[in-house]
């Protein structure tokens, strides 16, 4: 049976798990394996949505780990990539330089590795950076060349590539091109999508006042009489910790009206979205949804992806950042009533995959 590999970050966060859904829905046709590398404790999830699992943290695996890493050596994930499969690198913020030089390295390793190993690679949902360096950047140009469809989902990354490269396109992010259902319920309630920024470098001088800011808008909420549920939409990242804290902040008469949502199920979590009538936006993939389903949202930055997924989708949005919490913007979020107008091509992220594999590989049986 043939094989994809895929590269990407496995770890029940709501976003990749969004894309590894839509991935599965488009090739639910075709007779494919999809291998993926994650950590024993998510195997089952992740097996139940449809795909094969290797182990990172399974005995053989971190003991070769060791001996390859001794011997500069890409890891084993990746040396099972073969001349009769595919590799795809699914995920938003693959490329960016901020894991350390080491981490950045090693990282490079593996895909230049595969990259060269598979019949075929691809990109599919990333964007690139934030980087500091035209060295990190050159690096992947040249390893961006050796692929068959490079797909940004922001205009920004993708014009720093489409001058030298010809196989690089941008389509809007995976999550347009889902088949997700409004939900048609009526419902008072209220969104808030929380990122724990305590082990964020340039952000942990602002958790205080984010998350009394968080608290504050609870608060505005809950005596409009609505209720107010604060989404962890990534526990390894320590969300539900962020809205742990923020709960506390809380007495014990307005606790009544708030719920804690630890995202376990992307059908689930879809259907708050879909059925919130304000969402506060802090995880990019929030943001995605609220855009999906029109709703009135707040988006609230971070990091230059969002900046860049607004400036490519809905360039009239008005945003928030984290660094400029304060009562006067608070004031502002609280009150704010917008849906956005959409500037979306077609989207067409699985487009070169989807090709390759009904025309290149279709009578190539592995």
């Amino acid at each position: 049976m043939k094989k994809i590999f895929l590269w990407g970050y496995w770890a029940k966060n709501f976003g990749d798990d969004l894309f590894l859904k839509v991935y599965l829905d488009q090739m639910k046709e075709a007779n494919i394996n999809t291998y993926i590398l994650t950590e024993k404790k998510y195997k089952k999830f992740y097996e139940e949505m449809g795909v094969k699992v290797v182990s990172k943290d399974s005995f053989i695996y971190k003991l070769s780990y060791k001996i390859l890493t001794m011997c500069r050596k890409p890891e084993l994930y990746f040396w099972l990539v073969n001349k009769r499969s595919l590799f795809v690198l699914l995920g938003g913020s693959l490329f960016a330089e901020n894991k350390g030089t080491l981490a950045e390295q090693k990282q490079f390793l593996n895909l230049d590795y595969a990259t060269t190993k598979a019949e075929k690679s691809f990109v599919i949902g990333s964007n690139f950076g934030p980087y500091i360096h035209e060295k990190f950047k050159k690096e992947y140009e040249a390893l961006f060349g050796e692929m068959e469809d490079v797909v940004f989902r922001d205009k920004m990354s993708y014009e720093l590539f489409n001058k030298t490269l010809k196989n690089v396109r941008y389509a809007p992010d995976i999550a347009f091109e889902g088949r997700w259902e409004e939900n048609k319920k009526s419902s008072n309630s209220i969104v808030i999508s929380v990122i724990n920024v305590e082990h964020r470098q340039e952000l942990a001088t602002h958790k205080e006042i984010y998350e009394k800011g968080i608290a504050d808008i609870c608060l505005y909420h809950i005596h409009r009489n609505e209720k107010v549920f604060l989404l962890s939409l990534c526990e390894q990242e320590g969300d539900i910790l962020a809205c742990q804290r923020i709960y506390e902040m809380l007495n014990q008469q307005d606790k009544r009206f708030i719920e804690m949502i630890n995202y376990n199920s992307i059908d689930r979590t879809i259907e708050l979205l879909a059925s919130a009538k304000k969402i506060y936006a802090t995880r990019f993939h929030a943001l995605m949804m609220a855009l999906y389903f029109h709703k009135n949202v707040v988006p609230i930055i971070y990091n230059e992806k969002g900046i860049n997924a607004i400036e490519s989708y809905c360039r009239s949005l008005k945003w928030f950042s984290i660094e400029n919490f304060n009562e006067d913007t608070l004031l502002q979020m609280m009150k704010i009533d917008q849906t956005a107008e959409l500037e979306l091509p077609d989207s067409k992220q699985f487009q070169g995959l989807l090709k390759y594999c009904r025309i290149g590989w279709c009578d190539n049986d592995i």
